[in-house]
Order: structure tokens, then sequence, then C-alpha cells
């Protein structure tokens, strides 16, 4: 049974130390892994989906085609083969009949995995049995025509309730009342706990419509409610959608009961929302690419990301309607990806965890020597030492003098600090004061570089 690795629930969890290694277990800083990535996993009821795929959502009806049409295409040949959409959206019969389209004209044989949702507006039994006779009515009936394709649908709750006070685009009693009159007369308004009525219509959905239904899941659910909901259901779910702020709050969950996590929104965290500690990051994952970059393969940051959630069995369904986005996100890209070291994968931890919690960064921060003005370079030290603290001192080129900037520097912890080219910087034993490592500035202005110390 494939789970979400004990490696990143333990950089989640803030636990993270030498000993919790992504590959072997030497101290060489270049050592790189030697296990093959693999792009599907299987889910706890023993059934295979892929880890990436496309976030069709809320995208407008007539941009739908073109992206599953690129996606799905053996011309461009991208390797997508799942596709998350959302019954409230109406997306969903855009997309059957784009990939009927797509069948009929390419004359390949499909097999597709699609992942659609239940709406707040729709839990409660017989909603939620209305609400999964539509989504197989949308994706099937277009398909009943075409040869070479085989569907597995995997329904998911979009969320415990609706929650006016705390999200402000949702519209819960105007889209209460928007509702069509069957929908309302099938059963009454949702209340807290009107997800267990709906669990128990997917369950038994499911189990009536095998092959055809994948799995079933929910999405943004706290560890209350995901622990309601587990304790009271007969049929455990197999996936679990949220942000990586909810994610981190159940993970111990997801592991206890194996469930596989697909992350939501971490694109428009990391590359959009601004706060000093996801600048840092930004810096990070745009130098990490441009250094594995070649004459002949550039590396995107996307696929950079995507490539290391995929290594910890951690699913993405990237949201786009840029087609060059589309390509650096696909399966195809992140296989050609050049095999990561050690080192990298510390910084990508780092990048990942500079994205929890960042609305709470900005307070925060704001006193951060990150504010100050000019250009630099951004550093990061890393400790790697599996009980040792570090001293880390700056060298004056032109005097030889070392002035302390880094005073104990605990084992697993890393420290920021801004510095310029040239550079040069040496660690030291704590407790020995023995020289470690010296270490020289190389990156050029706004970009930044990772400094690894080792015994």
């Amino acid at each position: 049974m494939e789970i979400l690795s004990f490696v990143l629930l333990s950089f989640l969890l803030g636990t993270w130390n030498n000993q919790n290694t992504l590959v072997s277990s030497s101290s060489d800083t270049t050592t790189t892994t030697e296990e093959q990535l693999e792009l599907t996993i299987n889910l706890n009821n023993d059934k295979p989906i892929p880890l990436i795929g496309v976030g069709l959502g809320f995208i407008a009806h007539d941009k739908v085609p073109a992206i599953v049409q690129e996606a799905l295409s053996s011309n461009d040949n991208l390797g997508y083969t799942l596709i998350d959409t959302s019954h409230r959206s109406g997306n969903e019969r855009i997309l059957a009949e784009t990939i009927a389209d797509l069948v009929t004209q390419e004359k390949q044989q499909l097999t597709i995995d699609i992942v659609t949702n239940v709406w707040y507006t729709h839990l409660g039994y017989e909603r939620t049995m209305i609400s999964l006779k539509e989504s197989v009515e949308n994706i099937m009936e277009p398909l009943k025509e075409t040869a070479n394709i085989s569907i597995r649908i995997h329904f998911i709750i979009a969320w415990p309730r609706c929650y006016p006070k705390f999200i402000s685009w949702m519209r819960c009693e105007e889209e209460e009342a928007e509702l069509p009159d069957h929908i309302k007369q099938a059963g009454d308004h949702p209340t807290r706990y009107s997800y267990l009525a709906s669990w128990r219509a997917m369950e038994h959905f499911y189990l009536e419509n095998q092959p055809l239904i994948g799995s079933l899941g929910v999405a943004n659910f706290d560890s209350d409610d995901l622990s309601i909901l587990v304790e009271a259901s007969r049929i455990k779910p197999s996936i679990y959608q949220a942000n990586i702020e909810l994610l981190f709050e159940v993970l111990p969950l997801l592991q206890k009961y194996e469930i596989m996590s697909q992350v939501l929104s971490l694109f428009e965290v990391i590359s959009r929302r601004d706060t000093p500690r996801l600048d840092i990051a930004r810096s990070h994952l745009v130098s990490l690419a441009d250094e594995l970059s070649t004459e002949t393969k550039i590396v995107h940051p996307a696929t950079l990301l995507i490539h290391f959630l995929i290594k910890n069995k951690v699913g993405i369904h990237p949201q786009t309607t840029n087609l060059m986005h589309l390509q650096e996100n696909s399966p195809r890209q992140v296989l050609e990806m050049p095999v990561l070291n050690t080192t990298h994968e510390d910084r990508l931890n780092f990048i990942l965890r500079s994205g929890l919690f960042h609305w709470k960064q900005l307070e925060e921060d704001s006193s951060s020597t990150t504010k100050e003005e000019g250009p630099a370079v951004h550093l990061n030290f890393f400790n790697k030492s599996p009980s040792k603290s570090i001293n880390v001192f700056w060298i004056n080129e032109e005097t030889k003098e070392q002035h302390q900037v880094l005073e104990k520097l605990k084992s697993g912890d890393n420290a920021y600090l801004k510095s310029h080219p040239g550079h040069s910087f040496i660690a030291y034993d704590t407790e020995t004061g023995e020289e470690i490592r010296k270490f020289q500035v190389n990156a050029e202005y706004g970009r930044s570089e990772w400094f690894s110390v080792e015994f």
C-alpha cells in the first residue's frame, strides 16, 4: 500500500532532521535517489489513480475544450490521464464531449480518471444522490457511442458545509434560493452534519456502480469533521483534497487510514502571495530550477515542485488556462526532470514549509531583516548534523577578520541571511570550535543559495 511518505509528514510537522532523509543516508550532499519516479498510486481500496492531473474547476466553459484536447492528445503526448472537474461548475458534460471528439478524431484508446464533486448545496442523502446521478449522466452520456474509452469516476464531497462567516465568496442563502425546485424538494436545507447522510449516499452509489466509480473522498474537512466521518463510515475515504494548511492539520488521520492527499492552491500560494518568507521561497525555487537547467533542458519551477510532491506520493491537479503552463505541469515534463540530490530536496522542503500558514507571516515577519532595501543574495544555512549546533561567521576578505552572523544554529534548523556575490562564510562546531566547512556565495543578486552544513 502506497501512502503519504513519512518524510513529507515530518517536514510538515516541523520534525525534519538529518535522519529523515528522502534518499540514502549518505552524508554526501551530491547523493542522488536511485528509485524510479512513479506517476500512479494505489488507493486504500487497491484501485490505481494518477498523481498528476488537470484541474478544470470553475474554468470558463469556452476554455475547457482546448485544455482537455492539449492534455489528452496523443499528438502532444503530455501524459495526462486524470481530469479534476466539478458538478457545480457545469464543466462535466463539456469535458466528456471533448474526450469523445478527441477519441473519435485520433482513434486512440484512452483510460481516463475523472474526479468530480458534490457541492455544499447538495449535502444530505437525497440531494447528494441526485448530484451523483447527474454527474454520471453528464460524463457518460456523451461517451456512450464512443469505443476505445475507459472511464473511472472518483467522487469528492467538496466542503463539509457552507461557511458564510469565514469564506467571503460563499453565498449560502443565495445559492440555496437559486437551486432548482426538484433539488429543494428532494431534501431539507443542509445542516451542520448533513455530510454524514451524503457519505451514506455515496457509499450506496459506489457499491451499486462498480467498476465505474473508482473511489470516494472529501475536500476541505478539518480534523474534527474528518474524524467524525471516518468513524461513521463503512467505506473509508480514499482521497483527501485541501490546501497545505489543512493537509498539515489532518496528516495523522490520513496516515492512519491510508488516505491519499491531493494538494489544492499550492501554486497560488507559492507564486502569488506576498510575504517576506514567501519572497525568499520563490527566490530559492527559481534559483534551484536555474541550477538544474542545462543547455538542452530547461527545468521550470512548477515542474520542480510537482516532481517533489509526486516523489512523496502527494497528488496535485493544477488549474490553468495557459497551454504552456499545462505543458510545464505535465507528467512528461516531470519524468524528464534531472535526478534530485539530498541538498535539492532539503531546499524544496524549506520552500514548501514557507507556504504553511502564509497569512500569518506578514505580522511576524514585518520586523525581519528581509524587509531591508537594496540588492542581495538570499542565503539559507541548514544544519544537517544529527545532534550538534553550529556557529557561522562572515569572513572579511580584506582584513581576514571573522564576524559572527549565526550563533548556535541547532540540529535540523535553518537560518536566513542576506549577502552579496563573492562573500565567504565559515561554519564551526559550537561545542569544540572545530572548523566544519567554508562557503562562498556564487549566486547573483536576486537569486538564492542553500548551504548544507554536515559534519
